[in-house]
């Protein structure tokens, strides 16, 4: 079994040095100095790392020395530009991976980190270049260059940082030594080398075990997970311009359980599957359902805002209850999609969401003979950053596992967690972990009634398949959702009508997944977003209360054609409800209220409901 390891990092640099950042800095500034979220000065991990892929290539072939293979560490180059589509796949293939041990994605066994510089600086020691024109001698015009620097010449710098890896006794020492002589295999950092800039003085690499935190073990049908990051995370990552992936605020499910079947693979050296005769966790691996963690400002999780929800002035209403379109006070309401600032600010507030904000990383790819960036591989991370008091809240559902297997499960997980969860996302971030039995919400669902069901997605769901829609300009959704209702609650439930929206997933990585399982065409899946709001009636009072209850724990299942079409299970369909998906909220006490009867006006030539 292999021990958790931070492995210290410490780079000593002669001033001037130089990676370029992407903040705009004060004005006349041609080049700015990279910084991290919180405004300090550093070296990027993924810039020693790539350093370290070239120089243990070029040490083990051009001098035969006995350095590591840096895909085996660092995994196969390449696999952050590929194009992701909707979603970033990346834990969703590290859980398959770390389950079914394919290595085919190349994925490295080392976290890297940034190194910090150790001490703040504020001086100003601008350095500037200037390009000569090689027939006159004398300064090119325009050609003068204003560099951010903070050091005066020859100054040292020392930058510090903490990476990670699962190693067992031999690699312990190995590892470390060769990251030692990689670094100082280096002469320069940076950009601008040709002029000196980036002197490399001296590097320490050191190890020890990583730091445990004590997490007794909570045993419960439900348990809290509460995500602390300290650094940026990239998530659920919509690429909308080939180069640029934007990071979502909520963290899926399936990550989670991808980062979970990942530290359970690096700790015991096998993948999940194989571990089953001797780990309980493992054995009920595919049991396990993981919500979605949304970032909160509270001790309770907070829910997605219904889509039912619509502005009038300053006034937020839901309008679940109208089946026909109507005028508010003689006003057409402005649904979120159509919301300003305010309107969304007031919600947010409501919703006890928490506060996160943006951070841009810009990377490129380098060619390793010219040291210098690749042609066209630009590409670049807005990240999520959480506020002072915001953490991630998601819960695991254990319910599905046998009572008399359940504490052993539970005391896995904590066992597991003490190093704390990662890594999350493109950027490989860490939390720390806190695990509790307060599974609380910040907004209650109220007593089933014999009035209208108003059920609520909290979470995406797969419940349409795409043959039901393609090739169809205007499909009937209304006769889609009733029928898909209709078989999911075996006819105990009828649908009066809803609030949704949609969205498209898929992209190049699902579709290469997809057709080398079933060589069949690509089709995208259908997702029905977050937040849209269906209400129903009762056929079979006491039959819908049983399907209700079974889905706000289990989570919406998959309809026939779904399943027919996408596969229930997580080798060919990562947006099951095990993942966090489907997940549902029944009569919301949110506390945005309906519009009176006086307030309402019918409008289309719709009457009054």
């Amino acid at each position: 079994m292999k021990k958790l390891y931070d492995i210290a990092i410490e780079l000593t640099l002669a001033a001037p040095w130089l990676v370029y950042g992407c903040d705009p800095g004060r004005f006349g500034l041609d080049a700015t100095m990279m910084r991290d979220h919180n405004g300090r000065f550093i070296l990027p991990g993924s810039l020693l790392q790539g350093r370290l892929r070239h120089a243990w290539a070029e040490m083990r072939a051009d001098f035969s020395l006995d350095m590591p293979e840096p895909e085996r560490w660092f995994g196969r180059e390449g696999n952050d530009t590929e194009g992701r589509g909707r979603v970033s796949s990346r834990n969703w293939a590290w859980s398959r991976n770390s389950r079914e041990g394919n290595d085919t994605e190349g994925r490295g066994r080392v976290w890297i980190n940034d190194l910090v510089m150790d001490e703040v600086r504020t001086e100003d020691a601008l350095s500037t270049r200037v390009k000569i024109d090689a027939e006159t001698g004398a300064a090119s015009q325009g050609m003068l260059l204003m560099i951010e620097q903070i050091s005066p010449p020859g100054k040292e710098v020392r930058f510090k940082g903490t990476w990670r890896a699962w190693l067992d006794d031999a690699e312990k020492n190995a590892l470390p030594a060769a990251i030692q002589a990689g670094l100082n295999w280096q002469t320069q950092l940076g950009a601008q080398r040709s002029v000196g800039f980036g002197k490399v003085v001296n590097v320490a690499v050191d190890w020890k075990i990583a730091e445990k935190n004590d997490l007794p073990p909570v045993s419960a049908e439900r348990i809290r997970l509460a995500l602390n990051f300290d650094s940026p995370i990239c998530v659920g990552s919509r690429s909308r311009r080939g180069n640029a992936f934007i990071s979502s605020d909520i963290i899926s499910g399936g990550t989670i359980k991808g980062a979970l079947a990942s530290q359970l693979r690096q700790k015991h050296g096998q993948p999940v599957t194989e571990l089953k005769k001797t780990s309980k966790l493992a054995e009920y691996f595919d049991k396990l359902r993981i919500s979605h963690a949304f970032p909160s400002n509270t001790q309770s999780r907070p829910a997605a805002l219904p889509l039912s929800l619509a502005a009038v002035d300053d006034k937020i209403h839901d309008l679940a209850h109208l089946k026909t379109p109507q005028l508010i006070e003689g006003k057409a309401p402005a649904f979120c999609h159509d919301w300003k600032g305010k309107h969304w600010g007031a919600a947010v507030v409501q919703q006890g969401w928490g506060k996160t904000r943006s951070h841009l990383r810009v990377r490129t790819a380098i060619d390793a003979k010219t040291r210098t960036a690749k042609e066209s591989q630009l590409f670049a991370y807005e990240c999520r950053v959480a506020e002072e008091s915001t953490r991630w809240l998601a819960d695991i559902d254990l319910s599905a596992i046998p009572e008399a297997d359940r504490n052993q499960v539970c005391a896995e997980i904590a066992a597991l967690l003490q190093y704390g969860l990662g890594p999350i996302g493109k950027t490989d971030a860490w939390a720390n972990v806190q695990l509790s039995t307060d599974v609380t919400r910040t907004w209650a669902e109220a007593e089933i009634s014999n009035d209208q069901i108003i059920l609520q997605l909290n979470t995406p769901a797969l419940l349409i398949a795409s043959t039901q829609i393609a090739n169809k300009d205007n499909p009937d959704l209304q006769a889609i959702y009733s029928s898909i209702f209709t078989e999911l609650s075996g006819e105990s439930l009828e649908l009066s009508h809803f609030y949704a929206s949609h969205d498209m997933a898929g992209g190049k990585y699902l579709a290469k997944r997809r057709q080398a399982a079933e060589n069949s065409n690509y089709r995208p899946y259908v997702l029905t977003e977050a937040g849209s709001v269906f209400v129903f009636t009762f056929n079979k009072q006491e039959a819908a209360k049983t399907a209700l209850a079974a889905w706000q724990r289990n989570g919406l299942p998959l309809p026939t054609a779904v399943h027919k079409e996408s596969g229930n299970d997580w080798k060919r369909n990562p947006y099951l409800p095990q993942n966090g998906y489907g997940e549902i909220a029944v009569n919301l006490q949110h506390g945005f209220e309906h519009p009176t009867s006086t307030q309402l006006t019918p409008c289309f030539g719709s009457k009054h409901p």
